[in-house]
């Protein structure tokens, strides 16, 4: 017994030395790891992981590598995050070989989850399936507020970290990009807000990486290009139509900006003080540039684009190439990233499209099972098959029968008994090949902007699996694909997103151990231009308290619903057949634009009663295509339940997919009445410059709201954004949200004091008046309140004159 009991301890102690050896004498090492750009990421995204190992030893080696992401469980809510048990997420590994003494790169997909609690690791496998290096990622725990990639040829002049001063509290990132790390897809641009073109020829960038430039544009990110002397290198962005330009030359003088640094919280019962000064760029060389379509955003020095859901800024010069104190710069700077957005919309960004996450609670992560799946049936020769056998069958049974039994009254019984149990045959065939086969959904989020251009921004596939199955997903057509791992706007991924998939990045995906009756997503990162715009709209002007709006729909589809927007109107069109035309009227809706939409559905729907999912899903997708400047424009969103079909691979078998679209035309707020450009009452958002009112009322996060009690409040309207050579202006205060007990006046610029005015009807500033209440094209009015029965709301404004 006890030579038994050696032999085993020796045995145990041989067995413990060689797996002590075995790990000592691992001689593979990972000597770096990049991801993302510059080693920083989007969260829930999947980012591209390179990873670089060296073998120091003189065999060669012959292995794998593996990357998993883990993160606490979801189902023990009452346990804190920490101390949850964590589960495997995502995980994907490659067998590699390394000959001896060298290195080699190797390329793997991973996702970062929460950065507190997950847990990324990476292990090296040998060829017996043991672990013999695990090493844990750990990103940075520092977030950032603002994220900026800078394209430069002049690295040393911008090396240092840009701080705008309306940024001051935030934490602010830039990353540098030039050709060498700039990604070939969108997704990797999507984590920063703008990118900036300083002295930089876009033509040094590869096919892949501008196309996804132009991509990330489009998707809704946000360029400025910077002109100055080098404007030859900056404007090969322009080398086809995605950009138009008119280029006159290199001048030299004085560039006056006005920067506004002014709060617009409408809600606000705090003073806030004016704080608005010039900034002058002496002696400066600067490009006299035209940008096709373009919106002049001072003078002709700064002018920006709409394409797709993005926004393109170009200035006439380079801040970086100026020799001006840094704070300068900073301000400067800061002006030019807030000037991304449109004159009003930067001040609603985080507020209106961030608003729509409520409906996440109303069932959205549901609502993707009420999809109108597209239903799979045989083939159009199975069934003609299947016809003629029925056929067959009836015919030359009858005559059988007759012949044998000499039963002539059972024929029609014969006939009965035939065709039903034929047709069970059929539909349980048809049945049977249905169940099978995944239904796929295609959702195009589609854009028109004022100069007419159309993209396809953002192309989902919803695919519905009704049985346990694999699913092994490639694109079509060279299309790039990616999972959608977490959410994206109306879609809302299951709690297990990411769970047993592998990801071959932008060619394929493999699903593993789906459940029955599961809904996976998977994410085209490719945009498609289209042509002219579904529907052509006009405005009906002629009562301006009263607009009217004529919808024509311009294509071979059916507009199932259509919603047109002009400030806080909406007219709403149910099933607009192809090419017909309507007139309809505007009604107001208040602000609360989602609410607008799902009244609408739920108590004006003439053909049928909606179910609640499918009105959800449908408001859902409605807001994820509000513009951000929703306030300034008018534009329509429509909803084509049957759009083109396409198709996706699927188990390598190309499947036809079903098809919908949620599109928004944008129009241009100005409109030619009589001769005469008109902008309506609405479309033209005022700042709020000073608010002393404690008491206030919104209707949402919008644009006229009311105000009680005693105080005032200052606002300034920027009538030369949108208009120039402007004739008329109309002012007055519209009483819908209450007008009690207050006195309005309009700021008189020669004389610098406020001239006591009446807005309960319309007052008219012709250009006599202009010297007197407009200065650089803005116009100011205060409204004060006396006590505590006064209700002050905010005036609008109607410009008229020539054009933009």
């Amino acid at each position: 017994m006890r030579k038994r009991l050696v032999v085993v301890l020796f045995i145990f102690l041989f067995l413990l030395i060689g797996e002590s050896i075995t790990y000592a004498n691992n001689s593979i090492e990972i000597t770096n790891i990049e991801y993302g750009i510059d080693n920083k990421v989007n969260l829930y995204n999947l980012i591209e992981l390179k990873i670089t190992l060296q073998n120091k030893s003189q065999d060669y080696f012959k292995g794998k590598i593996s990357v998993e992401w883990w993160e606490p469980k979801n189902d023990a809510f009452a346990t804190p995050v920490a101390s949850r048990p964590k589960e495997k997420k995502f995980s994907f590994s490659k067998e590699f070989e390394l000959a001896a003494n060298s290195k080699k790169s190797i390329i793997l997909p991973m996702c970062f989850g929460d950065m507190i609690y997950s847990a990324i690791y990476v292990k090296i496998y040998n060829s017996k399936g043991d672990v013999i290096l695990n090493k844990q990622i750990v990103p940075p725990k520092k977030g950032y507020n603002l994220s900026i990639g800078l394209l430069s040829d002049q690295k040393d002049k911008v090396k240092y970290l840009i701080k705008p001063s309306q940024q001051a509290t935030s934490s602010i990132t830039v990353v540098l990009l030039d050709s060498s790390n700039f990604p070939i897809t969108s997704s990797l641009l999507e984590r920063f807000d703008t990118i900036i073109i300083h002295n930089y020829k876009t033509s040094n960038l590869s096919a892949d990486q501008y196309r996804a430039l132009k991509n990330y544009i489009i998707r809704g990110g946000k360029l400025i290009i910077f002109l100055g002397e080098n404007y030859q290198k900056n404007l090969s962005i322009f080398k086809d139509n995605f950009l138009e330009g008119k280029i006159m030359g290199i001048k030299k003088g004085d560039i006056s900006l006005n920067i506004d640094e002014q709060q617009v919280n409408y809600t606000s019962v705090e003073v806030d003080k004016e704080n608005s000064e010039d900034i002058v760029l002496n002696d400066t060389r600067f490009v006299d540039f035209v940008l096709k379509d373009g919106e002049k955003i001072s003078q002709l020095h700064i002018q920006r684009k709409i394409i797709g859901n993005g926004v393109v800024l170009v200035t006439s010069f380079d801040p970086f190439e100026m020799d001006i104190p840094a704070e300068k710069r900073d301000k400067l700077l800061g002006f030019l990233l807030q000037s991304c957005y449109s004159e009003y919309s930067k001040f609603f960004q985080g507020i209106i499209t961030n608003s729509t996450s409520y409906s996440y609670s109303l069932g959205v992560s549901n609502s993707i099972y009420n999809l109108a799946v597209n239903v799979k049936w045989p083939q159009n020769g199975l069934i003609i098959i299947l016809i003629v056998i029925y056929i067959f069958v009836i015919s030359f049974g009858n005559y059988l029968i007759l012949k044998k039994f000499n039963r002539r009254h059972l024929t029609w019984q014969f006939i009965l008994f035939g065709s039903i149990v034929w047709t069970g045959v059929i539909f349980g065939v048809a049945n049977v090949y249905k169940i099978k086969q995944p239904s796929i959904t295609e959702t195009n989020f589609i854009v028109y902007n004022t100069d007419r251009k159309g993209y396809i921004a953002n192309k989902y596939y919803q695919i519905f699996t009704p049985l346990k199955t694999n699913l092994e997903i490639e694109g079509a057509n060279s299309q790039k694909i990616e999972p959608l791992v977490k959410s994206f706007k109306a879609f809302v991924v299951n709690r297990d997103y990411a769970n047993d998939f592998e990801y071959y990045p932008w060619e394929k995906i493999i699903f593993k151990n789906v459940p029955a009756f599961s809904v996976k997503f998977v994410r085209d990162l490719e945009t498609y231009e289209l042509p002219s715009p579904l529907v052509e709209m006009k405005l009906n002007l002629k009562d301006i308290l009263k607009p009217s709006v004529e919808i024509e729909n311009k294509s071979n589809y059916e507009i199932n619903h259509l919603f047109v927007f002009l400030s806080n109107n909406m007219a709403y069109v149910e099933n607009l057949k192809p090419y017909a035309k309507v007139v309809k009227s505007f009604s107001n809706i208040g602000t609360d634009i989602a609410n607008g939409i799902r009244n609408q559905l739920y108590n004006f729907n003439k053909n049928r009663q909606l179910n609640y999912m499918y009105i959800n899903r449908l408001v859902d997708l409605c807001i994820t295509s509000i513009p951000e400047n929703n306030y300034s424009n008018f534009y329509a969103i429509g909803y084509i339940r049957n759009f083109n079909d396409s198709q996706l691979k699927v188990n390598s078998k190309l499947v036809k997919t079903r098809g919908e679209a949620i599109f928004r035309v944008d129009i241009k707020p100005t409109w030619l009445v009589d001769g005469k450009m008109v902008i309506p009452y609405g479309i033209i958002v005022p700042v709020i410059i000073k608010n002393t009112f404690q008491n206030s009322t919104s209707y949402g996060p919008g644009v006229q709201v009311s105000y009680y009690g005693k105080g005032e409040i200052e606002i300034e309207y920027n009538v030369a954004s949108v208009l120039e050579d402007v004739k008329k202006v109309s002012v007055r205060n519209d009483s819908l949200y209450g007008r009690n007990n207050v006195n309005e006046f309009i700021y008189n610029f020669k004389s610098k004091k406020w001239d006591r005015v009446d807005l309960s009807k319309a007052i008219l500033i012709s250009e006599s008046d202009f010297g007197k209440y407009l200065y650089r094209g803005k116009l100011r009015i205060k409204v004060v309140g006396f006590d505590n029965s006064s209700v002050a709301s905010i005036p609008l404004i109607s410009v008229e004159g020539g054009g933009k």
